[in-house]
């Protein structure tokens, strides 16, 4: 993703698009961990809302 990165109003999401901001320019391993770490943080925060979900 290059250029501006979108802001969804939901801080997990917001930052785990930060995480992959200008990743092009990164190395294949580097990319990796990034998209991990999104990865995990989207997942998290999926779980969560799920959680509140079955709660209400």
């Amino acid at each position: 993703m290059s250029g501006q990165v979108p802001v969804t109003g939901d801080a997990a999401v917001d930052a785990a698009l930060v995480e992959l901001e200008n990743i092009e320019e990164l190395s294949t391993g580097e990319k990796l961990e990034r998209f991990s770490r999104a990865q995990r943080a989207l997942a998290e925060e999926l779980e969560d809302t799920h959680s509140e979900g079955a709660t209400s």
